[in-house]
């Protein structure tokens, strides 16, 4: 089976973080070779509450404040040693389809054109090409000029892709938007699984000041 790192980045909202991981454990039948968490907030009480009930689940626990999320993303992804990382992010709860981390990987292994597995339940179909068969809708890449499908929504990609991509880092680039326009002349592609898991929790709920 591939190896797989599951990559989160958190900011100050515990009891989203918790749901998040509580409903990814109950659903997900797929090994995890490596937890890696980033809580941002500099809020020492919040990295208690990591340590205190997600000690032995992290191997990593990174702790910083208000680095931003691109700079996050990258010190998690320089402690990645294997072929494939799940990158989540703190707001959103997992329910349904148990087989998702299978279809995901099946996706990239077996269409190398595509860099990306979107897993959320909801995408405006304007924004997919809708495939007939199989597991997964391909996203448009012409929805807005600079944007190619990059996402820091939960997704699965190949840590080369990352590293050839990017071999700065997401935070040369500051924002989603500049990864965008960084990623589309390597024609990345993003695709969304039929049956997504997870959707989002945060709306409204952001503790950044």
């Amino acid at each position: 089976m591939s190896e797989i790192t599951i990559c989160i980045t958190s900011f100050n909202r515990y009891e989203l973080l918790e749901e998040c991981i509580d409903t990814f454990l109950k659903i997900n039948t797929y090994p995890i070779n490596k937890w890696i968490i980033s809580e941002d907030s500099g809020n020492e009480k919040m990295l208690a509450k990591i340590k205190n009930k997600y000690s032995s689940l992290f191997n990593t626990i990174l702790f910083s404040n208000k680095v931003g999320q691109c700079e996050s993303i990258d010190n998690m992804y320089s402690l990645v040693d294997t072929k494939y990382i799940l990158h989540l992010e703190d707001d959103y709860t997992f329910s349904g389809n148990p087989n998702f981390l299978s279809e995901a990987i099946e996706i990239l292994e077996n269409n190398l054109d595509i860099t990306r597995v979107g897993i959320t339940h909801s995408c405006p179909k304007e924004w997919m090409d809708i495939k007939e068969n199989g597991t997964f809708n391909i996203m448009k890449n012409n929805i807005l000029d600079f944007w190619c499908g990059f996402s820091f929504t939960p997704g699965l990609i190949k840590k080369s892709d990352y590293s050839r991509i990017f071999p700065n880092g997401y935070n040369e680039y500051q924002s989603e938007g500049g990864c965008n326009i960084a990623a589309k002349p390597y024609n990345y592609k993003s695709s969304i699984l039929k049956n997504g898991v997870c959707f989002t929790t945060g709306n409204g709920k952001t503790t950044f000041k």
